[in-house]
């Protein structure tokens, strides 16, 4: 349930900046005239926006939106080039993914025949060694695999596990909570 001081505090900007009718404006009155702190926190807002208000407004120096803009067009250029980069980055790999499970398909002595002499022999031998880097990756995959089908049932892999998982619920807990997202309040001005 809301008080009237929660009320007053919401509506103290809206009354500087006259944007309450008559009728608020008297409810508000009233209310400070008996509440000594909704009263001082008014004459806090009054004279921070009489400073406010009285301050001189600084124009920006000569030149300074060319200079703004030409730094927005500049992080722009450099998003643009981390764009591309990743996006040559994942087409690098997904090129070689699709060699090596072209050579796995078709087997590495399958194209150890077509190679032959000059540009094309090159490429093929370039395709080669991918592929068993490739089939190399694959079966140290298998053989991590392996290893952790065995050491999931070892203490200290659970112990370690549980471990992880402590620290990290942790490290959430410590991160979420400094964390705060501004959010306005919301002002009733029934």
């Amino acid at each position: 349930m809301r008080t009237e001081c929660d009320t007053c505090g919401e509506r103290m900007s809206l009354w500087l900046d006259g944007r309450l009718d008559r009728a608020q404006i008297e409810q508000m009155e009233a209310h400070i005239t008996v509440c000594p702190i909704c009263r001082a926190t008014f004459v806090a807002w009054r004279r921070a926006d009489t400073g406010l208000t009285s301050a001189p407004t600084v124009s920006p120096s000569l030149g300074f939106v060319a200079r703004f803009q030409t730094r927005l067009a500049a992080r722009r250029r450099r998003r643009y080039v981390w764009a591309g980069l990743v996006t040559l980055a994942v087409a690098s790999v997904g090129l070689w993914l699709a060699v090596v499970a072209l050579m796995a398909v078709s087997g590495l002595a399958v194209w150890q025949d077509v190679s032959a002499g000059g540009l094309w022999g090159q490429m093929i031998d370039i395709f080669l060694a991918l592929g068993e880097t490739g089939v190399a990756c694959v079966d140290l995959a298998l053989l991590v695999t392996r290893a952790l089908e065995h050491g999931i049932r070892h203490p200290a892999f659970v112990a370690y596990t549980l471990v992880t998982v402590g620290l990290l619920l942790a490290w959430a807990r410590i991160v979420g909570g400094r964390v705060r997202v501004y959010s306005p309040m919301a002002v009733d001005v029934r």
